[in-house]
Parts: structure tokens; C-alpha cells; sequence
């Protein structure tokens, strides 16, 4: 299974590439459970909750509909988001 598990943007700076983004990503499956920040010690940007997906089960119909919530590490709360069931957020 190939997965992202890093994403690197870099700037020219007219002499240099200077590194603006590092982020790393972790996995279940199909699901993204988390995103560091790897310019600063792997501090967490993002957390992802799943719960069961459209198939009724965990990871069944790989994830879709079972995004629960995801919580944002810059100091504020992104809210929840609903599942109607139906695999619509």
C-alpha cells in the first residue's frame, strides 16, 4: 500500500532552496490519523477520529463516512464534523 508520508516545499531564495513546509503523515489503513510538523520537533498540526465508515464496520468501505473529527494544533479547536451515514459530511 503506498501512502504519502511526507511532504517537503521548498523556496528559492535566489542562492538556496529553503525548506517552508514539512509535514509527516500517519496512517490505519486507509485512514490518516495524524500530521507533524517536522520543522518543529514532529509537534502534532492535526489529529484525525474515524469511527465506523458507510460500511458499517471500521475501515470496511475504506473510511468513507467515518471521519468523525479532526483537531487542529495551532492553538484553536476545529470543530467536529457530522457522518450522516450516507458517506456525506
Amino acid at each position: 500500500m503506498s501512502r504519502r508520508v511526507r511532504k517537503e516545499v521548498r523556496e528559492w531564495d535566489g542562492s538556496n532552496w529553503i525548506l517552508q513546509v514539512d509535514e509527516k503523515y500517519v496512517y490505519s489503513g486507509w485512514n490518516l490519523l495524524a500530521v507533524y510538523n517536522g520543522r518543529n520537533s514532529d509537534a502534532p498540526l492535526r489529529t484525525y477520529t474515524w469511527g465506523t465508515d458507510i460500511s458499517g464496520t471500521v475501515g470496511g468501505a475504506g473510511g468513507i463516512g467515518g471521519l468523525l473529527s479532526v483537531q487542529e494544533y495551532s492553538g484553536t479547536y476545529a470543530g467536529k464534523i457530522a457522518d450522516s451515514k450516507n458517506g456525506f459530511l
